[in-house]
């Protein structure tokens, strides 16, 4: 009987467990270099690519440039990127103005070019509507700059401003009664959008309205009408330049407290209109109750601290703060 050391020593592990022993192709030899790597042909292996900015980098992809135009240049040798020396302007004084001809000069005009108020007639008021060049638009409710709907109307989350606009330029209709009280945007039951100043005019005649004015805008008194037109830009009946009929305001000076009995101005639309009227920088915006600054409307023209410019105050009276201007009715 032999023993399972017999067995061990007399097995031959290759011939009698041949799976115990596979065999094995050798491995092919390594390819050849490419010549470059705009070059391969077979196999081959890509050479080492250089890091931008490198030694080797700079020697393969920039010394092959050609050289950067060299002054000085002639036409044998342009530069077309060549400036001229800078000259040195002179100042104001020292320009010859006796040297200059046919000069023009202006003389005060006489006292019958003064302007006076001038009533005209409704055939004549309306045929300046019907014909004038320019029109106005303002924000369809500046106190509403947050709109949920990101495929219609402003983006911006800010007041839209007063912009004098071509008559042939389009924006949003809405109407206001004639007494100013109440307001409309399905006129007809249809939302205009896009209509021009005069077609703007016709639609509100039509539904026996008239376009509002920048103060019954400046209201409220549209916000919240229908037709998305919040956050819409709109026509209104005035605020062109020279137009008697645009609400007139005033910034008093830094340091003062409030403006007086029956120039407050006691609305947020408002305050925002006299801000576009004055030509007052509106965002960022303050609005709340605060004790310790000047009542109502007032604004702050400086950057400082990259803080408010309007500030609307709930609170009618307020006090001194040397940063802020109280904006009034004039």
């Amino acid at each position: 009987m032999t023993t399972c050391q017999q067995e061990g020593e007399e097995l031959v592990i290759c011939t009698d467990r041949p799976a115990l022993c596979p065999t094995y192709d050798p491995p092919p030899d390594t390819p050849p270099a490419c010549a470059d790597r705009d070059s391969v042909v077979g196999e081959c292996l890509p050479g080492l690519v250089e890091m931008p900015c490198e030694a080797g980098w700079i020697t393969a992809e920039m010394d092959p440039l050609p050289l950067l135009p060299q002054p000085g240049f002639t036409e044998s040798n342009p530069g077309c990127n060549e400036y001229p020396d800078c000259a040195v302007c002179s100042d104001q004084e020292d320009l010859d103005l006796p040297g200059l001809t046919n000069y023009q000069t202006w003389l005060a005009a006489p006292a019958s070019f003064a302007h006076s108020h001038q009533t005209f007639s409704d055939a004549a008021n309306n045929y300046a509507a019907r014909n004038t060049l320019w029109g106005a638009t303002v924000d369809g409710c500046s106190s509403d700059n947050i709109n949920s709907r990101d495929f219609m109307g402003d983006q911006t989350g800010q007041a839209i401003p007063l912009v004098v606009q071509g008559a042939d330029e389009t924006a949003a209709v809405r109407c206001c009664s004639h007494d100013g009280s109440t307001c409309e945007s399905q006129v007809g039951g249809i939302c205009h959008d896009v209509v021009t100043f005069h077609d703007a005019n016709a639609i509100c005649s039509a539904a026996g309205k008239r376009l509002c004015s920048q103060a019954e805008m400046g209201s409220g008194v549209c916000c919240g009408e229908g037709c998305w037109f919040n956050h819409f830009a709109v026509w209104i009946s005035d605020g062109t330049p020279g137009n008697s009929a645009a609400p007139q305001y005033e910034k008093l000076a830094y340091g003062q407290d409030n403006c007086a009995e029956g120039k407050r101005i006691d609305t947020y639309d408002e305050c925002v209109v006299a801000h576009e009227a004055l030509g007052l920088e509106i965002n960022p915006v303050w609005h709340g109750t605060n004790n310790n600054i000047p009542g109502l409307c007032s604004t702050r023209e400086d950057d400082w601290g990259g803080g408010h410019h309007f500030h609307f105050n709930t609170i009618a009276e307020g006090v001194v703060r040397v940063d802020l201007a109280p904006v009034c009715r004039a």
